[in-house]
C-alpha cells in the first residue's frame, strides 16, 4: 500500500473576504503593524488578485487601490494601507492573532513579486510582546482551570464511589439503618460530577481554540522579530533555531496540552536553554534548543507563566542588542 502527502496552500478567499464597505474603522483599541519597503509597493488588488473575484468585490477595490479591508467568517476586519509615498503598508484589526494570516501571505507575495535578495522589509516599531503575553496568560489561566476540574472530578468520583459503598451495605442490612440523607449526599455528589465534567468540556474546547490563537500570535511576534533582527540570508539558521524554541507549531501546542509538561513549560525550558548556551552562553552541538530540552524528562512545571514571559523577554532584548544566536 503507497501513501503520499503533499502540502498546498489554500487560496485567500478560503479564509477571508473583502469588505463590503472597504473603509478602514480606527478603533482606539486596534492593534497597527507598521512594514516599511525599499520597493515601491504595488496597488493592493493586483497583490490580492486572487481573492477579488467577484463583479462587486472588483468594484470595490477598484475605488480605492491604497486599502484593502478583509473580514474573516468570524467578522474579524483586517484592513491594509499603503502609504502616500508607496513605501509603507499598515496592517490593523482588533485582533492581534487575526493579523497574521494577512501579513505573512503580503510578506510572502511581496517577495515572490520583487525577490528575496532585492527586496527587504523591516518592521521598525518595537516587539509588541504584551499581546503575546496576554494570549499566554489566557492559554495557562484554561489550562489551569482544566487541571483544578479534573481535580475536582476525582475527589468527586472517589466520594461518590465511597457512598455507594455505605449505601448498599445499608441496604444489604438485614436489621437496616436509617440513610442518614446518604441519598441526598449521593445525590448532590452525582450532580458535582456532571457539573465538572460539563465545565471541563467546556474548558477543553475554550483551550484548543486558544492554542490556535496561541500559535498565530507566536507565528505572528516571530515574523515581525524575522523582519526586524534577521533580515540577511546569512541569519535565517539562526531565525530557525528560535522559532523551534518557541514550538510555535498548532498541533506541537496541542499535543502537549494532553500530556504532563504543557506548552508553556517545554517553551520556557527551551528558551532558558537558549539564553544559557545560545545567547551569550556556552556553544553546545547544533541540535535545536527543543531538540535538547525534550530529551530531558527533568522539565520543571511551571507556578505561574511570569518566568515565561521574563525568557521571552531576555532572549528579545538580547537579539535587540545583537547577541549572536547560535549553538
Amino acid at each position: 500500500m503507497r501513501t503520499q502527502i503533499a502540502e498546498v496552500v489554500l487560496p485567500v478567499a478560503f479564509f477571508v473576504q473583502i469588505n463590503a464597505g472597504n473603509q478602514a474603522e480606527v478603533r482606539e483599541g486596534d492593534v497597527k503593524l507598521n512594514l516599511v519597503l525599499n520597493k515601491t509597493i504595488p496597488s493592493l488588488p493586483s497583490l490580492f488578485e486572487d481573492a477579488i473575484e467577484s463583479l462587486q468585490a472588483r468594484d470595490i477595490a477598484s475605488q480605492n487601490k491604497k486599502q484593502l479591508t478583509f473580514t474573516y467568517h468570524n467578522q474579524t476586519p483586517v484592513t491594509l494601507i499603503i502609504s502616500k509615498d508607496d513605501t509603507k503598508l499598515r496592517l490593523q484589526s482588533p485582533d492581534f492573532a487575526s493579523l497574521w494570516y494577512l501579513c505573512q501571505s503580503l510578506v510572502s507575495r511581496l517577495f515572490d513579486l520583487f525577490g528575496k535578495s532585492e527586496l527587504q522589509i523591516t518592521y521598525p516599531d518595537a516587539i509588541p510582546l504584551n499581546e503575546l503575553f496576554t494570549v499566554i496568560d489566557e492559554h495557562a489561566a484554561y489550562r489551569g482551570e482544566i487541571l483544578r476540574l479534573k481535580k475536582v472530578l476525582d475527589d468527586r468520583s472517589y466520594q461518590f464511589r465511597t457512598i455507594q459503598k455505605r449505601l448498599l451495605n445499608r441496604f444489604k442490612d438485614k436489621n437496616p439503618t436509617p440513610l442518614n440523607n446518604l441519598d441526598f449526599l449521593l445525590n448532590h455528589t452525582y450532580m458535582q460530577l456532571i457539573e465538572a465534567a460539563t465545565g471541563s468540556q467546556q474548558m477543553i474546547a475554550l483551550l484548543g481554540q486558544t492554542s490556535l490563537k496561541l500559535s498565530a500570535t507566536l507565528d505572528l511576534t516571530l515574523l515581525l522579530v524575522k523582519l526586524r533582527f534577521f533580515n540577511s540570508q546569512e541569519s535565517q539558521e539562526s531565525f530557525e533555531l528560535l522559532r523551534g524554541a518557541f514550538c510555535v507549531d498548532a498541533d506541537t501546542i496541542r499535543e502537549l496540552d494532553r500530556g504532563e509538561n504543557c506548552w508553556e513549560d517545554v517553551a520556557n525550558a527551551s528558551l532558558g536553554y537558549l539564553l544559557k548556551n545560545a545567547l551569550g552562553g556556552k556553544a553546545g552541538g547544533k541540535a535545536s534548543a527543543a531538540a535538547n530540552v525534550q530529551t530531558s524528562s527533568q522539565i520543571k512545571q511551571l507556578q505561574d507563566v511570569e518566568k515565561l514571559k521574563q525568557n521571552i523577554t531576555h532572549v528579545c532584548d538580547k537579539i535587540s542588542k545583537g547577541v549572536r544566536l547560535d549553538l
